[in-house]
């Protein structure tokens, strides 16, 4: 229930509501639940200023409308996780200043379109992921993946947008606790 998740969420080490969102890739017979408990856990990151870790496959239009819609009832804070989705959503949430969190997928030969839809997103909005134990990046594709290897991911992006290696850590690691507030550094 809405009072549990908030009650839970008072937890020190609760940083994140989520993974949460819409997946319609394999269905859509359960949309409506999928809409629902989704929008459950939006209500308790607005009560609550935890921010969401979105999941969105295959669901673009219904993940730009509902968290649009509820943005202007309360705002909140979300990332994208593991983005993969077209521009559309992309642009639709970077408008609300919500992260994009980017996974090996960003380095395969065949994303060329995610690509070129990230190359527009704002830096201070980019996150790095793993998505440990899927979507290892060139060159260990194929492995399984470990937090070792977002080394990979991030070599690769620091290219992409030709910034030193050390600054887009700073960046991407600055950008984490921009968001996860009540995330501890630890030095």
């Amino acid at each position: 229930s809405l009072s549990n998740l908030i009650e839970i969420s008072k937890h020190p080490k609760m940083i994140g509501i989520g993974e949460t969102g819409l997946d319609y890739f394999y269905s859509k017979d359960n949309r409506a639940d999928q809409i629902k408990n989704f929008e459950m856990h939006i209500s308790v990151s607005q009560e609550t200023k935890i921010p969401l870790i979105v999941h969105s496959r295959s669901a673009d239009d219904d993940m730009i409308e509902i968290l649009s819609k509820n943005f202007q009832k309360k705002q909140f804070n979300c990332v994208m996780h593991c983005f993969s989705s077209g521009e559309k959503l992309a642009k639709a949430t970077t408008n609300l200043n919500f992260f994009i969190s980017l996974s090996g997928i960003i380095t395969f030969k065949k994303s060329v379109e995610l690509r070129e839809i990230i190359k527009n997103i704002p830096k201070e909005l980019i996150l790095l992921e793993t998505d440990s134990p899927y979507l290892s990046p060139v060159p260990v594709r194929g492995k399984k993946n470990e937090p070792s290897h977002l080394k990979h991911t991030c070599d690769y992006l620091s290219d992409f947008f030709d910034l030193d290696v050390n600054e887009f850590k700073a960046l991407t690691t600055t950008n984490f606790y921009n968001l996860f507030k009540k995330a501890k550094k630890y030095d």
